[in-house]
């Protein structure tokens, strides 16, 4: 993750490709994550975060354990650096931080939470809950407000600008938020099942029709 991290940084500087940070694989999808990663490299990413979706019951040390080793071995051998990680979705905000430090001792390394998108049915507070519990990224925050970016921006966690067309609405105000507050954006497409991996072409139409 520390290496993938500062990738965006570097991206319009180097031709090695791009990474999502934001693809799901693993129990209960029909793609393993060897399959996904293979996608991913043929579409040209340099690497990928694959998140297993979990509630608040979902932290079962087997059922993680296993889906780290089947990542780790898709990043050695499909020829795409392959990040686990798990997104954390529809908590209540006060569970959020315990969760996230459940995930973190059972040695997961990336954490990611379903952000505020209007209309998702996600819990008021989300957002705040996970930025103050320290989660690497808060996914798709479409209703995301200049106190939360502030806050993210402070404490070093990512905020996602969505190459879903789902989640992509509100980039723009995500964008000129996180411009203001100096938060740090990393793009994510939600592929899943099956899902085509957006051009790079394309996907740098998304990024400057957010405007940036």
């Amino acid at each position: 993750f520390q290496d993938a991290a500062g990738f965006g940084a570097r991206e319009q500087k180097s031709d090695v490709g791009v990474f999502d940070f934001h693809v799901h694989a693993g129990t209960g999808e029909n793609e393993t994550p060897a399959e996904v990663a293979g996608r991913a490299r043929e579409a040209g990413y340099k690497g990928i975060t694959l998140l297993m979706r979990c509630s608040a019951a979902d932290l079962s040390s087997h059922r993680i354990a296993s889906f780290m080793s089947a990542c780790r071995e898709a990043g050695l051998y499909g020829g795409c650096e392959t990040i686990p990680g798990v997104e954390l979705v529809h908590l209540p905000p006060p569970l959020i931080s315990e969760k996230v430090s459940e995930a973190r001792a059972l040695g997961v390394p990336f954490v990611a939470v379903h952000g505020e998108y209007p209309g998702g049915l996600v819990p008021e507070g989300t957002t705040m809950a996970a930025i103050r519990a320290g989660v690497d990224v808060v996914l798709h925050p479409g209703s995301l407000a200049l106190e939360e970016a502030s806050l993210a921006a402070s404490t070093g966690v990512s905020l996602e600008l969505s190459l879903s067309p789902t989640y992509g609405f509100f980039n723009g105000h995500v964008a000129q938020v996180c411009i203001k507050a100096g938060a740090q954006l990393v793009t994510g497409s939600n592929v899943r099942d099956g899902g085509v991996f957006m051009n790079l072409f394309l996907r740098q139409a998304v990024i400057r029709g957010s405007g940036l």
